[in-house]
């Protein structure tokens, strides 16, 4: 390469470093948007003949001519690459956007469910209760009745704590009031007592580094492992479950891996909305998640990743 179009080239390098549309104003039509990089192009490929034209050797400019072809193509190619990578970046935030917005949705939705149950229905089961009691005072010497009202106050019993199952379930207040492991040490010990399920807890986390979980991402965190805990007991068959939750300061990341000894996932299985769920939070949390078969086939392992704050 001749020595006036090696000069060129490396005088107009700089553009490739160059903003895409320097000066570009938001919202304009894409042609001014255009135009402002043919400019700041046309700009940088006149001052590469700056040097030639001082010192007077203008005769070599015809040389330069491959140069600004290859410089055009390069910048035109950069351009291109640099809208395509933003395009990709704002579909990931609008994508982002709408899991946040479904979640909250979500969580708005269970709070007002909890509301609804616990300041209307809970109230109503209470005082039929408390009713049937009086009349089962009234009914003495009346087997007939007495067994009828004895049964009835057995099923608003069962309906009472089935609506209570489902305001620890959806309810995540417990988080803030108790803290994070607290909390799940709670729910462990819920699960614990009613299915045949054995979940364990294990964990590094210091009272700091809990306290510096902010309260999205605890509940996020308490919400997923409540989902992988009922996943394991209707899906799995598992009578094993350990959760461990590692904290690298250094790295500002929580890693959690949920592993249960059941019959473990298909090697094609379709995603229920629960698995969607979690997928969903920890993608609203800035995290991953991933699902997959144990050591040797044996169970499931989800594990999770969630920067901290």
């Amino acid at each position: 390469m001749q020595s006036p179009t090696l000069l060129s080239i490396l005088a107009a390098l700089p553009v490739l470093l160059m903003p895409a549309g320097i000066g570009a104003v938001a919202g304009a039509p894409p042609y001014i948007n255009y135009a402002n990089k043919i400019f700041w192009l046309s700009a940088l490929l006149l001052l590469c003949h700056l040097p030639f034209i001082f010192d007077g050797s203008t005769h070599d400019l015809s040389k330069l001519f491959p140069a600004y072809v290859v410089i055009a193509v390069l910048y035109l190619l950069y351009i291109a690459e640099k809208e395509k990578l933003a395009g990709v970046v704002n579909s990931q935030l609008d994508v982002s956007s709408a899991f946040t917005e479904l979640a909250n949705r979500m969580d708005g939705e269970d709070s007002r469910l909890c509301a609804s149950l616990h300041d209307e229905l809970n109230p109503c089961l209470i005082f039929a209760k408390r009713k049937m009691e009086e009349c089962l005072t009234l009914a003495q010497g009346q087997n007939n009745i007495a067994t009828i009202l004895n049964r009835s106050m057995l099923e608003i019993d069962r309906a009472y704590s089935v609506s209570r199952a489902i305001i620890k379930k959806v309810h995540v207040e417990i988080v803030e009031s108790i803290g994070l492991i607290t909390a799940l040490e709670d729910l462990i010990s819920h699960y614990d007592e009613i299915s045949p399920l054995h979940p364990k807890l294990q964990h590094n986390l210091t009272r700091k580094i809990e306290q510096s979980i902010d309260r999205t991402r605890s509940i996020t965190i308490y919400r997923i492992i409540r989902e992988a805990l009922l996943n394991a007991i209707k899906h799995s068959r598992a009578t094993n479950l350990l959760i461990s939750m590692n904290a690298q300061s250094r790295q500002h990341m929580l890693y959690i891996s949920i592993l249960d000894d059941g019959k473990g996932i298909a090697e094609r299985f379709t995603p229920g909305v629960g698995l969607i769920d979690m997928r969903i939070r920890a993608m609203q949390a800035g995290g991953t998640l991933s699902i997959q078969k144990g050591e040797d086939n044996c169970g499931t392992l989800i594990e999770l990743s969630i920067p901290l704050s």
